[in-house]
């Protein structure tokens, strides 16, 4: 029982961490982007360089991730339908399991997609990140930021981070 206890907090802290290191490199979140739009970094060399993707890789990674929205349809009948579009790294840190119990009590409104659509993707320390606008079954406008990696040429997802419409352009 300790065991199973100590999985599901050490999966917890994992994601956290991912969660943390994405938030701290991308412009497409926190501070950066706030001072971006207001002009407060001008002049100043940001440490990082966002990339956008090719076109290729929009497209490809996009249809991964729209492959794993349409999964989520059948989520509650067959769960592994969208857990294995999870990448290797993020499923050998988290089992199926616990990606359910993620999946049913912080991200519950995927379940309820009624449309997605792929708006930008950015290279960001050659990790990919997406970001993906999507409407819910009772119309809520919702931006999902969704960090890819593609590992000898298998895209995975690592993670994905839901917010508001208006905390990015």
């Amino acid at each position: 029982m300790a065991n199973v206890w100590l999985r599901k907090i050490l999966s917890i802290i994992c994601i956290a961490f991912l969660w943390i290191s994405i938030l701290s490199v991308s412009p497409a979140f926190g501070e950066i982007n706030k001072n971006l739009k207001s002009g407060k970094a001008k002049g100043k060399t940001l440490l990082t360089q966002t990339k956008l993707c090719s076109p290729e890789e929009t497209k490809n990674g996009g249809k991964w991730i729209k492959n794993q929205l349409n999964a989520f349809k059948v989520f509650k009948d067959n769960p592994s339908a969208a857990y294995k579009y999870a990448s290797q790294d993020f499923q050998s840190q988290v089992s199926l399991d616990d990606f359910v119990q993620i999946i049913n009590s912080e991200y519950s409104v995927l379940l309820k997609i009624k449309e997605s659509k792929i708006e930008k993707c950015t290279l960001e320390q050659g990790d990919y990140v997406y970001k993906v606008a999507i409407k819910t079954d009772k119309n809520k406008d919702l931006l999902i930021f969704y960090a890819l990696s593609r590992i000898n040429g298998r895209w995975g997802v690592d993670g994905a981070f839901l917010t508001d419409p208006g905390f990015s352009n």
